[in-house]
């Protein structure tokens, strides 16, 4: 019979434990971060005893997310493992398992979060365990007083290692590695020092208990280590346990002991806080060896990097093959065991990815684009001014499943202005993403990939385009979330510095200039450009790099003084009708800094811009007024268009305002719409920023147009009553755009 797993929501029952009245696991639920909803790709472990379920978050962003529990109460043992051989036709899933086949040489990672509860030492469960196994038991497997009978382990075996205590019987250490989940791996993470006796009696006692043959005493060599742990070993093997007088040793080889906080006594990972970890399984060439690697509280609860200097755990560990008896098709089972003795502890875990559906990595970076350079711990420092480009690539690996809906969450550090972002596909689609996406409050970009990524299409790399602004050192990295169906991802930019650019140029004319056509440029254009490096008087041998259509001129430049002007010309042949861009920078010759670039535009035939335009207008005095009433213009509105452009191309002119309020107080606002009336008689609502005018103009040759020289007294711009008002002068601002729809 297939177990599948018993989904329990928030506020139901579970056992012989109500939720909503274990504040511990409320607190869980409340803080987990966002995982995958993965529940059809594990079935409960299959024996009677087992307490291990899956449940549903407690709010709305994380209720999709699959939390597996494998325990809640004391005296539990609990198993969860991966469907590596689905048997569910319909529902067609995907098998779920560790591929230990020799021609797979990928990396293969699990990324998860886990929480141990909330407790001090002596006062928690046990913990739990990560496990792979090909045991013959096959979900039925668990740790047992005999292979397949008899109580199951609970305390200090965590479910896979041996049961080590059988009244009357002299036990080998063969006879505990029977005991324990066959074939097998595991880390485990235990949170309960097992140094003897029914009950932890204090640290470092020193004595040995007269009950320590009741099973509890895997942990009596750490009595100087009171930490919690992690240690991975294979469980079914005899030397993994060493026998002593008054029991058995657990034989810590590989022993990583959590990092204390400032003010512990002892490291301890029961805290009440969630913890990420990722696991990484890597086939060697020889066919007969994988490596195994783990690294736990490697992110913080937002996804961001955690200092690998703070509390950052990791251990490599080179796994035999053949210890797992060649499982089918080389599909090795993982899963979750863990239990607890007399004590209470909730053992969670939330998936990012599984290796078997979908593998993939993101690739952060930052590239100083003024400065051609690539943000590196070698190189952080980028001048204020400059402009930086913030990439992530995403990079589809393998698996049955697409890369689809890749939701995109980055948030830029704040001391950069956003500009302008776009996804660039394998091939060369480019993808230009809304202004809308990005949150200028929070400095944050949200965005949905339209493409999916998979085997034929297998990178997309978002570039956001940003400015520095603020001069600051250790500026924190732009971190990235990128989620998905089978696969969550973060990734971080380097950390860098913005700081004050010595090289400096100003030039003359400081922004370009409009020609009419082609024939009024009378002459090359002269440029002068004006060095300055920290106000020295004299200035560096200096290169200017100029660019005009795609090609680069330069110009070296000695003897210069501050104050005097370098000049560069451009020949007239460079210009074309449109929009020009001349672009200028400069480089000290000797310790090749670089400037911040200048950008010159010159128009020619396509001046369009405003001329005219009434900084203060005025609608008629009215007294209350009326429901419907419109209120007509005084003398003196001018909006002006200028258009030097080669005659007959358009242009459309927008206006927007928000409601008038008294005094500038927008709590006492008039109870009216600012208008736009058409000669037709329909109305537009300024609020919605309509199109009130568009040209070209209709006269031949004709460069200017007054806009309001179109309208009659009753239509254009009015004011439109919605009932009585107070006495009281009201105003607003209408902000006019212009647009060159050429």
């Amino acid at each position: 019979m297939v177990q599948r797993p018993v989904i329990v929501r928030d506020g139901s029952e579970s056992g012989d434990q109500n939720i909503s009245s274990n504040g511990d696991l409320q607190n869980a639920l409340s803080t987990a971060p966002m995982g995958l909803n993965i529940a059809d790709y594990f079935k409960l472990g299959e024996f009677p005893e087992n307490n291990a379920k899956i449940l549903d978050g407690n709010s709305v962003q994380r209720s999709l997310s699959s939390i597996l529990q494998v325990t809640d109460g004391p005296r539990q043992t609990g198993a969860i493992w991966s469907d590596s051989n689905p048997d569910d036709k319909l529902e067609k899933l995907e098998p779920n398992y560790i591929d230990i086949s020799s021609s797979n040489k990928r990396p293969q990672t699990l990324s998860m979060w886990l929480y141990f509860g909330n407790g001090g030492y002596g006062q928690v469960g046990d913990g739990m365990a990560f496990v792979l196994q090909n045991d013959p038991r096959e979900e039925k497997a668990i740790s047992r007083r005999k292979y397949s009978t008899g109580e199951v382990g609970t305390g200090q075996t965590l479910g896979v290692w041996g049961y080590d205590y059988v009244k009357g019987k002299n036990l080998t250490e063969q006879d505990i590695a029977n005991t324990a989940i066959q074939n097998s791996f595991a880390i485990e993470f235990d949170t309960f020092p097992d140094l003897g006796g029914s009950k932890y009696t204090g640290m470092g006692s020193g004595g040995v208990p007269a009950n320590i043959k009741a099973g509890n005493s895997f942990d009596y060599e750490l009595s100087g280590q009171p930490n919690q742990h992690i240690d991975m070993e294979y469980p079914d093997d005899k030397y993994t346990y060493e026998k002593r007088d008054f029991g058995f040793l657990f034989k810590h080889y590989n022993l990583e002991s959590a990092p204390r906080k400032p003010g512990q006594f002892y490291g301890k990972f029961t805290d009440g806080t969630w913890h990420h970890m990722t696991i990484t399984w890597t086939n060697l060439e020889d066919g007969k060896h994988a490596n195994l690697k783990y690294e736990f509280n490697d992110k913080n609860i937002d996804g961001s990097k955690l200092n690998p200097n703070s509390s950052l755990m990791e251990h490599k560990f080179k796994v035999d093959l053949a210890h797992f008896k060649t499982p089918a098709s080389n599909r090795l089972r993982w899963g979750f065991t863990g239990s607890t003795g007399d004590e209470f502890e909730n053992n969670l875990i939330i998936f990012e990815s599984v290796p078997s559906f979908l593998s993939g990595n993101v690739e952060p970076s930052i590239r100083d684009d003024t400065q051609n350079k690539v943000i590196s711990d070698g190189v952080k420092s980028v001048y204020e001014g400059d402009d930086l480009t913030f990439n992530y690539k995403l990079n589809y690996q393998n698996g049955p499943k697409d890369w689809e809906k890749i939701k995109s969450l980055i948030t830029l550090p704040s001391q950069v202005k956003f500009q302008s972002a776009e996804v660039i596909y394998a091939g060369g689609e480019t993808e230009f993403i809304s202004q809308d996406s990005f949150n200028q409050k929070d400095s944050k970009l949200t965005y949905v990939l339209q493409r999916n990524l998979n085997s034929k299409l297998k990178t997309a790399t978002i570039r956001i385009h940003a400015n520095a602004q603020t001069l600051g050192n250790n500026i924190g990295s732009a971190h990235g979330r990128f989620e998905s169906k089978y696969l969550i991802l973060d990734g971080d930019t380097h950390e860098f510095d913005i700081v004050q650019n010595s090289l400096t140029i100003k030039t003359d004319p400081a922004e370009g200039k409009n020609f009419q056509d082609l024939q009024s440029i009378k002459e090359n254009q002269k440029i002068a450009v004006y060095v300055n490096k920290n106000d020295l008087t004299a200035l560096p041998d200096t290169t200017l790099y100029y660019k005009i259509k795609g090609k680069t001129n330069l110009k070296t430049i000695t003897g210069l003084e501050r104050g005097k002007a370098a000049y560069i010309e451009i020949d007239k042949g460079n210009f074309e009708i449109g929009q020009n861009i001349l672009e200028i920078y400069a480089v000290d010759n000797q310790t090749k800094e670089r400037s911040r670039t200048v950008k010159l535009e010159y128009n020619v035939g396509r001046d369009l811009r405003f001329g005219d335009v009434s900084e203060e207008a005025y609608f008629q005095q009215i007294n209350e007024g009326y429901k419907d009433e419109l209120v007509r213009r005084k003398k003196g509105w001018k909006v002006e268009v200028i258009d030097n452009r080669s005659t007959g191309n358009p242009w459309k002119l927008y206006a927007e305002a928000v409601a008038l309020s008294k005094d500038g107080n927008t709590n006492q606002q008039l109870d009216a719409d600012l208008i736009f009336k058409h000669k037709a008689g329909n109305i537009d609502f300024l609020e919605s920023g309509p199109m009130i005018d568009f040209g070209p103009s209709v006269v031949p040759g004709k460069k200017s147009t007054q806009i309001t020289d179109h309208w009659s007294k009753d239509d254009g711009v009015l004011l439109k009553l919605n009932g009585r008002n107070k006495k009281g002068t009201y105003k607003t601002q209408i902000c006019w755009s212009l647009y060159d729809t050429l």
